[in-house]
């Protein structure tokens, strides 16, 4: 299954030290246009920072969760936007990977701002003070079985790739372009 061998490769890289050289000896000049193309999109969607708007009443967990959880689809867009290869698609089919992939890579993504010692994310509220949002927050906005995933998610595998931008670039990119979602008109060319 080549997604599999893709997952597999991708925690083989995470295993060796994070250097740029042993990657331009791996991979082809179309290949190392295609991960800058992602570094790029990526980059640009994520300099914003995760601001929650400041609220007079005191935050709740919750909402703090479900605020920040918009800002990340609002930058998942934006990002996605970018890559050529999703750009070249009909708008329908955009449309079917965005709607199906979106909750998975925003998933896939979190680990960027997770402490996993102690089971939250830190997210930039103003200029000085950040927010800690626990994991348990997420709860009552998803539904049991994600929330469960995500929850092993985070304790399993996220802290082997929370550091490692290339390999979350990649594997958002294929969890993105899977031909198998549904309402897909062109799954050869998503392929």
């Amino acid at each position: 299954d080549p997604k599999e061998e893709t997952v597999g490769a991708c925690r083989a890289l995470t295993a060796a030290p994070i250097d740029p050289t042993p990657v331009h000896h791996v991979l082809n000049d179309l290949e190392m246009n295609r991960m800058k193309e992602l570094g790029h999109a990526f980059v640009a969607a994520m300099g914003e920072e995760d601001r929650l708007s400041p609220n007079p009443e005191a935050h709740h967990q919750h909402t703090d969760a479900v605020q920040m959880t918009d800002n990340a689809v609002r930058r998942l867009i934006q990002m996605i936007k970018k890559i050529n290869g999703y750009k070249n698609l009909c708008q329908h089919d955009q449309i079917a990977l965005m709607k199906a992939g979106c909750t998975e890579i925003i998933i896939l993504r979190s680990v960027q701002t997770y402490n996993f010692e102690r089971d939250f994310w830190s997210i930039v509220k103003d200029s000085k003070n950040p927010t800690l949002i626990k994991l348990d927050a997420l709860k009552p906005s998803l539904r049991p079985c994600i929330f469960e995933a995500h929850k092993r998610f985070m304790a399993q595998i996220g802290h082997e790739w929370d550091k490692n931008l290339d390999i979350l670039n990649l594997l958002s990119t294929i969890v993105l372009f899977d031909p198998n979602r549904p309402n897909i008109i062109h799954k050869d060319m998503i392929a």
